[in-house]
């Protein structure tokens, strides 16, 4: 009996957080849940160990302008994700920014998060994940069920992100980037994005990536060896590319059955 009492305090255990964050969070006080936004703020670190869960409760955030290491494990992840199946009740997901942020997510799952998507400035945008500086690591993680105006899975508009062997699946963006939006530093490298919109019958909507930079010439942006596979876009293709000079960072990659072509080079 008392085995079983030790693991349902386990099982039941919560703690809910507010405002800035800092230090270590494990399994015992898991799940976090943030009652309201929080923030790592500039010159804090917080760690997140395998097998904590973060639940957001409706509209909140958490914002990182100092170092966020959430480290999970093959068989004990990381869940960034919000109560109930309602939209309505999801919270917005992660942002990154400030040139000192730091933030490296390895085996983690962003899920069922939200922006307004009808807002019409930057607040509609990245789902799951908006980075707007700093420079940030995720690996073998997975994005899924995000929506947003822009940038349904991840929006990077500043600094610089790699991506590696992680997936964006079933996200959604009003208009552009169902899975991925950037015109910043990205690299994307042996990623799958699968099942993720843009638009809807009211409103066209274009490629479930999207890749632009106002420097031609800048050579940070990478899209390599992933697979694009079953995306819906109302027009346009699977894989938008604007004002980029670098044809050969975007080589080796799989596009089989989307709803619209493959490449299109938007100048």
């Amino acid at each position: 009996i008392l085995a079983v009492l030790a693991s349902m305090q386990i099982t039941f255990a919560q703690t809910e957080v507010d405002g800035e964050v800092a230090g270590v969070w494990d399994r015992e006080g898991s799940p976090f849940i943030a009652v309201e936004d929080i923030l790592v703020a500039e010159g804090e670190e917080l760690i997140i160990e395998p097998g904590v869960e973060v639940q957001f409760q409706a509209r909140r955030t958490m914002t990182v302008l100092g170092t966020l290491t959430a480290a999970g494990e093959a068989e004990n992840l990381i869940r960034f994700s919000s109560f109930g199946e309602d939209p309505e009740i999801w919270g917005s997901g992660l942002c990154f920014e400030g040139d000192e942020s730091r933030v490296s997510l390895d085996y983690s799952i962003i899920e069922n998060q939200i922006v307004d998507t009808n807002d019409e400035d930057w607040l509609n945008r990245g789902g799951g994940i908006r980075i707007l500086g700093g420079v940030h690591q995720i690996n073998n993680s997975v994005i899924q069920n995000c929506q947003a105006g822009i940038g349904g899975g991840l929006y990077l508009n500043g600094g610089l992100c790699e991506v590696g062997n992680s997936e964006f699946i079933e996200n959604q963006a009003r208009t552009t980037g169902g899975g991925v939006f950037s015109t910043a530093g990205l690299k994307l490298i042996d990623c799958r994005l699968f099942g993720n919109s843009t638009g809807n019958e009211d409103q066209p909507g274009m490629t479930a990536i999207y890749i632009g930079q106002e420097d031609e010439s800048d050579d940070s942006l990478v899209v390599t060896g992933c697979r694009l596979e079953g995306n819906l876009e109302t027009e346009m293709a699977a894989f938008g590319i604007a004002n980029v000079d670098c044809p050969h960072n975007f080589a080796f990659n799989e596009i089989i059955d989307n709803d619209s072509p493959g490449f299109v080079f938007i100048n």
